[in-house]
């Protein structure tokens, strides 16, 4: 049988298209890759604070595999789209099926799917991920050499910013509060050129 997945990955064109961080949380939130009953997979952020998920996940109804929130963008996308992953993809929603077990419609599969399963899960915990680090102790040494000064506008300083997420991003780093570390040290150059006037 001809299985016809719909593969959505117009989302994951970023660098870390599912890193997703609440201030005021320790760790980032999950990523997850879906594959639901009508063929359609996609990749998102478990958006919700907790060990919370879809029923349909906790049934079984629609398949889901954890992946990390920062993993690299254009990775998971190539997995998504290469046959190897396709190939596994179709041997998990051709295994699956639902039934009514007196209470919910759950999902079940069957021995092949669920190897296949189990193969796509070691394939998504082996894609690249990024490190992330905050802006302030990233930069700290390069400090004098960014160029800030009391007069630096926020226009300027949003230019910097966006120029040294990139030049971290071509090693794989994600800076968290480039922005606001850069506004509290141009903040800080203010106050001291004041006090010395």
């Amino acid at each position: 049988m001809e299985t016809k997945l719909d593969i959505r990955t117009n989302n994951l064109e970023s660098f870390t298209p599912l890193y997703l961080h609440y201030s005021g949380q320790i760790n980032y939130q999950p990523g997850y890759v879906e594959l639901d009953q009508n063929g359609v997979v996609r990749a998102g952020t478990q958006e919700s604070i907790g060990n919370s998920m879809p029923m349909s996940w906790f049934h079984g109804t629609d398949i889901a595999w954890g992946v990390s929130g920062c993993v690299q963008g254009k990775a998971l996308k190539a997995f998504l789209e290469s046959d190897e992953a396709i190939k596994l993809l179709e041997r998990v929603y051709n295994g699956h099926e639902t039934e009514w077990d007196g209470h919910n419609w759950v999902g079940k599969l069957d021995e092949d799917a669920e190897e296949a399963q189990a193969e796509f899960e070691t394939l998504l915990d082996e894609l690249p991920t990024v490190s992330v680090l905050g802006a302030g102790e990233y930069l700290y040494d390069a400090k004098r050499e960014i160029g800030i000064t009391a007069n630096t506008t926020d226009e300027e300083l949003q230019e910097m910013a966006d120029t040294l997420e990139s030049d971290a991003e071509a090693d794989d780093i994600l800076l968290e509060g480039t922005l606001d570390c850069l506004q509290e040290w141009r903040d800080h150059l203010k106050v001291e050129q004041e006090d010395e006037e």
